[in-house]
């Protein structure tokens, strides 16, 4: 609590003689700002410790008010019934709880009848593109965006005696929000839901490298905020320089467009699989640090997860594992057999589809690379794992699909 500094002695009064007066008088002058600072200091603490003491009682009886009428909740209000002292109902999107013997049909409205005790909170999801309505008496809406995942790269089929990488997993698609106040958003707005990128088809032709997969589409709230979606993966080639997998979904520079600028994951090359070093970019896919070492897609903290490389064959003829899809819930590197992981046993199997937003698994070869062995489709907001090389005289394995945008949009009355 401040304390209010004591005037100089002497005080000045006309009885003194000036040798005494004028030196008194000026100190009196001087101190007297340090005495009205003080004065309001103090004032306003006594006021906010009122009120606080006020605050402290509101609240108590608020908690005391929700519990009842959480305990006595009977659904939406209608005009027809009595409610009784203490039930609490949802009227245009808020909750009140009866407080009088007011008769049926009155109205919840904050006053003597009913009491306002909680706004209510709606959640619209979309997985597909559609309309969001602005709930009645709507105050706060946080839109959150996933942009959709990249396909996975198709692998390489080539001779006997060569090497033949798989295709690289695709990238995840960004994550982007933004809290916007009621007032400032239309009665409607439209939602569009990026579609995954494609799956590199299988190669059909010898000595040929898989197709890259199709990029991640788009979503967006309007023209309000958009999350870019992943890279589709390179294709498998016979190439022993390093490389990674599809590039996540960034942030791009623009007006009201991104909330934040992340970049996408590590993967590959420049990453020792999966890394949580993307938060709000989508994470990269699979790639390769050498024919024997196939990575698995990077994770992402709040983003789409890469897609699993997919196996390849070295110039020996021996086969590798397809590689796992990143996982935000398992950052275990190069990880094979988790949801979203690659072949099963690591060869002569198709890659595992990812679960949401995890990445899907990379295509597992057989020695001979006469069996076709495709990645798995992405999970939400994810890539889709890389195809499995081949031997000349069958078709590679073909890219997973990317999983599909998503939006999630929550508004508080």
């Amino acid at each position: 609590m401040t304390t209010i500094p004591q005037f100089p002695t002497p005080v000045p009064n006309r009885g003194q003689a000036p040798d005494v007066f004028v030196p008194a008088a000026d100190a009196f002058v001087a101190h007297l700002p340090l005495f009205v600072t003080a004065a309001n200091a103090l004032g306003a603490e006594v006021s906010a410790d009122t009120l606080l003491t006020a605050q402290n009682a509101l609240d108590a009886q608020a908690a005391r008010d929700i519990a009842v009428g959480a305990a006595n909740f009977v659904g939406d209000y209608t005009a027809l019934r009595l409610y009784a002292i203490g039930e609490s109902v949802v009227f245009n999107g808020m909750r009140f709880i009866k407080r009088s013997n007011a008769p049926a049909g009155t109205t919840p409205v904050n006053g003597l009848d009913w009491l306002l005790i909680a706004p209510a909170v709606e959640v619209q999801q979309f997985l597909v593109s559609g309309t969001w309505t602005k709930p009645v008496n709507a105050r706060f809406v946080l839109v959150e965006l996933w942009g959709a995942g990249g396909g996975g790269g198709a692998g390489r089929r080539g001779a006997v005696g060569s090497v033949r990488f798989g295709g690289y997993g695709g990238g995840g698609g960004g994550y982007r929000y933004r809290l916007y106040a009621a007032a400032g958003l239309p009665a409607s707005a439209i939602v569009s839901i990026g579609a995954g990128g494609l799956g590199a088809v299988s190669t059909a032709t010898d000595n040929t490298n898989g197709a890259n997969g199709g990029n991640g589409g788009t979503t967006s709230f309007d023209t309000f905020l958009r999350a870019f979606g992943g890279g589709g993966g390179p294709g498998g080639d016979n190439n022993v320089a390093l490389q990674g997998g599809g590039f996540g979904g960034a942030a791009l520079s623009g007006a009201n467009l991104n909330i934040s600028a992340g970049a996408g994951g590590g993967g590959g090359f420049d990453g020792a699989g999966p890394s949580y070093n993307s938060a709000f970019g989508g994470a990269r896919g699979g790639g390769y640090n050498g024919i024997n070492q196939p990575l698995a897609g990077s994770a992402s903290v709040y983003a789409g997860c890469g897609g699993g490389v997919g196996g390849g064959i070295d110039a020996g003829n021996v086969a590798y594992n397809g590689a796992a899809g990143g996982d935000p819930f398992n950052n275990t590197l190069n990880a094979v057999g988790f949801a979203g992981g690659g072949g099963a046993g690591g060869t002569n199997a198709n890659g595992t589809a990812g679960g949401p937003f995890q990445g899907g698994g990379g295509g597992g070869p057989v020695a001979a690379g006469n069996v076709t062995r495709n990645g798995g489709a992405g999970g939400i907001a994810s890539g889709g794992g890389g195809g499995a090389a081949s031997t000349n005289g069958t078709n590679s394995g073909a890219g997973g699909n990317g999983g599909p945008g998503f939006a999630r949009i929550t508004t508080w009355g």
